[in-house]
């Protein structure tokens, strides 16, 4: 305890000289570049990413100030589009279901003028985007009313435009507010729709999305086995297009999911390559989570959190409260619950009046189990009483279990058998709730199940369908170039000039070189795994192959529809002929010829 305490000091005392190095070099830059700006539309670019570096880092205030720099400089302007790009960023998403309530409102007060600004324009896609983005908040903050209301509102902005995208993402939403309520089913057939519209668009980020969403829900069923495999499928999908930003998801949802320290190590890396800030502090939170919950070892993850300056630097700028919530967890996962306490309580002042319900019911919690560990009954009984009241105002049946099994269990080592009884029927009350959940979560999986082979069947069709309609139409091309080199023949057989030989061949086979790289353009880009540049190079070396040999056989057939050889042909099998034989009037009967020589006769 007393070196942990002496690196504390350390800390305090040292930190804010090295921490602050790397940010503050990448903050000086950004706003060198800011004052170096000569448009408009420059400074707003520069101050979007300087948001971003301070919502990275957890500088909300000081996000949410340049974002209203960002306004001003727009709304200035006059320009649009600006403002637009400004109201409906992606800075202002990085919100965690930890952040605090202050920042919930802000946020939500921005989207609101985005949302204003979008029914001002009449622009139905912004105001439905504005829409989703409200419901994504309130559902982080666990209050799912509203958040239906806001997809709902979404729908009805969007009515009958085919705006897919924003569908897609409607559709994801709505079966993530599904999830958090406990309805899978429902949440499953969105996923359904937002991956069909997401196919459909052959918009790849969306579909690689979509599989994670997919993954999301069979974890909530317990079926890890189907939650990693649609997450193999989206690493995939990302790595045959080469979507670096989706890879670095992929691994950062399978390290989270299976607990390999690999897949951290090859997030972390990939975002160091990109030089992203925000995937390369969220992949070292990843591994500090790690180190705190898989390893449990108190040096090993103190070790690693003072190793990386800009990851104590985002704990300090969350706020003291979670700073040394954090700490606590360190040495509450490990097993050292006294030093845990410790710890919590000096994080837990301002919980109260700065986090949401969700987060004060885990803290309090954690409080509660560690008293009971070092037994301590009465602080453990205040907490779990604490945690019973917030569970039960949010109806959080993943915990009250515990809390009332345990709160039954203390009051009965105290003697305090009423309300031991009181606690031990709702903790039986709560199994049950929790046996019949898990019974419907299993019916939930058949009925997944059932919907997931109605979709590959759907599927099937639709592919089956398309292979057929591309055979047609290969078909359909063999046979137009056949008959158009059969014409090229029969009109080479009459008396046409030698231009329109030529433009005819040239033609012809401008097509037929065409159809041939219709039908080799798969193998290419399987060949090439997708980079344009290798595309581009085989498609280069195919032409100068192609060209030489494509003159060689026009020249070869325009020399032989001009010879004299298809003039005579042409003349000895003359169609003009063939018809005039044709129309031939057939010989007179015997009876009539014998009637005019007699008639001649006479």
């Amino acid at each position: 305890m007393r070196i942990n305490l002496l690196k504390l000091v350390y800390f305090f005392l040292f930190c804010p000289v090295f921490c602050w190095g790397q940010f503050e070099q990448k903050e000086k830059e950004l706003i060198s570049k800011f004052e170096a700006a000569s448009t408009d539309g420059e400074k707003i670019e520069v101050l979007a990413s300087l948001s971003e570096l301070y919502y990275v880092y957890k500088l909300d205030i000081k996000g949410d100030s340049v974002l209203q720099k960002q306004l001003l400089i727009a709304e200035q302007s006059s320009d649009k589009d600006l403002i637009r790009s400004v109201l409906f960023s992606n800075s202002i998403l990085n919100v965690s279901s930890w952040s605090s309530i202050a920042t919930f409102d802000r946020t939500i007060n921005f989207i609101q003028k985005g949302l204003a600004y979008a029914n001002e324009i009449n622009r139905n896609d912004l105001a439905a985007i504005a829409h989703i983005r409200e419901a994504t908040i309130y559902r982080r903050r666990s209050k799912y009313d509203d958040a239906m209301q806001q997809a709902t509102l979404a729908f009805s902005s969007l009515g009958n435009d085919p705006h897919d995208s924003i569908k897609t993402i409607l559709y994801l939403e709505l079966g993530d507010i599904y999830m958090a309520k406990g309805d899978v089913v429902p949440a499953y057939k969105n996923y359904n729709n937002a991956f069909d519209l997401a196919y459909k668009q052959k918009n790849f980020s969306l579909e690689s999305e979509t599989y994670h969403h997919y993954s999301a829900l069979y974890r909530s069923l317990e079926n890890n086995d189907l939650a990693k495999a649609n997450l193999l499928k989206s690493l995939e999908l990302n790595t045959q297009q080469n979507n670096t930003e989706g890879l670095l998801i992929d691994y950062i949802d399978l390290a989270r999911l299976t607990n390999e320290k690999d897949y951290i190590e090859k997030a972390y890396k990939l975002a160091d390559s990109l030089r992203s800030e925000k995937y390369k502090l969220a992949s070292k939170r990843l591994m500090f989570s790690y180190y705190m919950v898989v390893v449990a070892r108190t040096d090993q993850t103190l070790n690693y959190f003072y190793s990386n300056n800009d990851l104590v630097q985002y704990f300090r700028n969350s706020g003291i409260s979670q700073y040394y919530l954090n700490l606590g967890y360190i040495y509450y996962y490990s097993g050292n619950h006294d030093s845990a306490i410790h710890y919590f309580k000096i994080g837990e002042k301002g919980l109260e009046n700065t986090y949401d319900k969700s987060v004060r019911l885990s803290i309090n919690l954690s409080l509660a189990k560690a008293y009971d560990s070092i037994n301590d009954p009465e602080n453990a009984i205040r907490y779990y009483e604490i945690a019973y009241t917030l569970g039960k105002e949010l109806n959080s049946l993943s915990s009250l279990p515990s809390i009332t099994a345990s709160l039954d269990n203390l009051y009965a080592r105290q003697l305090k058998f009423q309300l031991a009884y009181k606690f031990a029927k709702e903790s039986a009350l709560y199994n049950n709730t929790i046996q019949k959940l898990k019974a419907q979560r299993e019916v939930a999986l058949l009925e997944v199940n059932q919907e997931n082979r109605k979709r590959e069947k759907d599927a099937q069709d639709l592919a089956n369908k398309t292979l057929k309609r591309r055979n047609l139409q290969y078909m359909g091309i063999t046979m137009s170039l056949a008959l158009l080199f059969l014409g090229m023949l029969i009109i080479g057989m009459f008396p046409v000039s030698k231009t329109t030989i030529r433009l005819l061949g040239y033609f012809a086979f401008i097509s037929l070189f065409e159809f041939i790289i219709v039908l080799i353009d798969g193998f290419i880009h399987r060949l090439a795994h997708g980079e344009p540049l290798k595309i581009w190079l085989i498609k280069i070396v195919l032409i100068a192959l192609l060209v030489p040999f494509q003159h060689y056989l026009e020249h070869g057939l325009i020399k032989f529809l001009a010879s004299r050889k298809l003039i005579a042909a042409r003349n000895k099998f003359s169609i003009k002929k063939l018809w005039q034989n044709i129309k031939k009037p057939a010989p007179k009967p015997d009876d009539e010829s014998d009637f005019e020589e007699d008639t001649a006769v006479l």
